[in-house]
């Protein structure tokens, strides 16, 4: 049971890398595969990741181009020679002993292992649950792990708190699902590329396997690839790429009735994206949120699946109060830097 572990990694914190790296190194288990692809680093970085491999041949590094994550990713993807692959973000890392868990519950008829992960944010520890209970997905069944990369309140019961399985961390899959397909991650996309990466991987694996063991840490800092700042124009074609490649997603593979009710309530939520990027500027916005696809996701999202917040923010879309959803969406935003201080 070879896993190999790839680590994109750009002008990452010394501190942090070492922690992810040496996560890995120091498990258990020692039938692993480091690949470290430097996406172009700036900073000592680059350095930092030829010394692991100098001190373990567990490591192998290679330096490409800067060209973002994705790139970076299928890079390792193409270079992995484990039968099992999986992701790891540079400033994150594992739990003492995780392969030996995951090792213990990779079955033979198993494709996919998903676990559990904390969320790191400073010295707060939150614990997120993918599920209520340990379960194997299989046939239909595993609709619901895509429905949940899409939007989590369209399945009944139990949802996470925080990240969906829509990530490529969390998770361990067998290398020939992913090289047999020529699954990669979209490299036209700055963001949700990884989720489009999942609902293919989910797409062509046989039985998934999800064990509700907290394995892995996830790192909130301000740093994170999620707090980059953009152009409202680069910003809006990124987040128009991710609702083509979902459509793309459903058609290809027939997806109706509860995945075409996701994809409107993700358009409703790109919608609201739009909103505060083009806030300041009305006529701008309203061009927007007026084009296809959002205007009729914004009067079809059905308000069933979304929550008492949610539907006041799409009546404010759908009556074009954007000042009032830009307010509350900034109010939101406050209180939860409020709630954080306090913790």
């Amino acid at each position: 049971m070879r896993i190999s572990i790839i680590i994109p990694v750009y002008n990452t914190d010394k501190t942090f890398l070492d922690q992810c790296v040496h996560s890995i190194l120091n498990q258990s288990v020692t039938d692993v595969e480091v690949l470290i692809v430097d996406d172009g680093s700036e900073n000592v970085c680059a350095t930092q990741c030829d010394s692991y491999a100098e001190h373990d041949n567990r490591v192998k590094v290679f330096h490409i181009r800067n060209c973002g994550v994705a790139k970076a990713r299928n890079f390792g993807i193409d270079h992995a020679e484990g039968e099992w692959i999986a992701f790891a973000d540079s400033d994150d890392w594992f739990e003492n002993d995780a392969f030996s868990v995951i090792g213990d519950n990779l079955d033979s008829d198993i494709d996919m292992l998903i676990f559990d992960s904390y969320r790191r944010t400073g010295d707060l520890t939150e614990h997120n649950h993918y599920f209520e209970s340990e379960t194997i997905f299989e046939g239909d069944d595993k609709d619901k792990l895509q429905l949940q990369a899409l939007w989590k309140y369209v399945c009944d019961g139990y949802y996470p708190k925080y990240n969906t399985v829509g990530t490529p961390w969390g998770k361990i899959i067998r290398a020939d699902i992913i090289k047999n397909a020529k699954l990669h991650f979209p490299e036209n996309m700055k963001i949700r590329e990884d989720m489009i990466f999942i609902l293919y991987a989910i797409q062509n694996s046989g039985n998934i396997k999800y064990i509700r063991n907290e394995l892995y840490n996830y790192r909130i800092h301000s740093e994170s690839a999620m707090n980059i700042k953009r152009s409202p124009e680069e910003e809006y074609e990124i987040r128009h790429r991710i609702s083509s490649e979902v459509r793309t997603f459903n058609k290809t593979f027939n997806k109706a009735g509860l995945f075409e009710a996701a994809y409107n309530i993700h358009l409703l939520n790109e919608a609201m994206a739009v909103c505060r990027l083009y806030h300041g500027d009305k006529s701008k916005l309203a061009s927007r949120l007026r084009e296809e696809p959002y205007i009729t996701a914004i009067k079809k999202a059905d308000v069933k699946y979304l929550d008492s917040m949610t539907k006041l923010k799409k009546s404010f879309l759908v009556h074009e109060n954007y000042n009032m959803l830009y307010l509350m969406e900034r109010s939101i935003d406050i209180a939860k830097k409020i709630k954080h201080l306090i913790k």
